[in-house]
């Protein structure tokens, strides 16, 4: 069982992430992924200072991404982020991104490390507390 989407963030796509036919360009829903990411992190767990202000760095070691349309320009669009899986130092979250009427465009799975000064560390104790409905998926 996943937790709620807590994490998302809706805007309307800008000139700026589009290319000269108006389509978001592919690299750009990684960015609102983010946005949706920080968001969940801070009702989650106090958000991002917080996990940093313990010594701890989220990394990315692995993602995919499926298309299934590009955002137009103007079009609204909102990204949600929804933890999926666990592990002792990583988790892993599901982002969507979908148009105002629902229309999924982008899915993605991205799994995040926790890394301190030594490398790779546990979890640390409020996110590990807010994680605690998630399945564990991975070391």
């Amino acid at each position: 069982m996943s937790l709620p989407n807590l994490g998302q963030v809706t805007r309307r796509v800008p000139p700026r992430h589009c290319d000269a036919q108006g389509m978001m360009h592919a690299s750009r829903p990684a960015e609102y992924f983010e946005d949706a990411f920080l968001a969940w992190l801070d009702v989650a767990c106090g958000g991002y200072d917080v996990l940093r202000a313990a010594g701890v760095d989220l990394v990315i070691a692995e993602a995919t991404t499926r298309y299934r349309r590009p955002a137009r320009l103007g079009e609204e669009v909102t990204a949600r982020a929804t933890p999926a899986g666990r592990g002792r130092r990583s988790v892993t979250v599901r982002f969507d991104l979908v148009t105002g009427e629902g229309e999924g465009l982008v899915t993605a799975t991205i799994a995040y490390v926790c890394v301190g000064s030594s490398g790779a560390v546990p979890l640390p104790a409020a996110l590990d507390a807010a994680l605690a409905g998630v399945p564990n998926r991975q070391p």
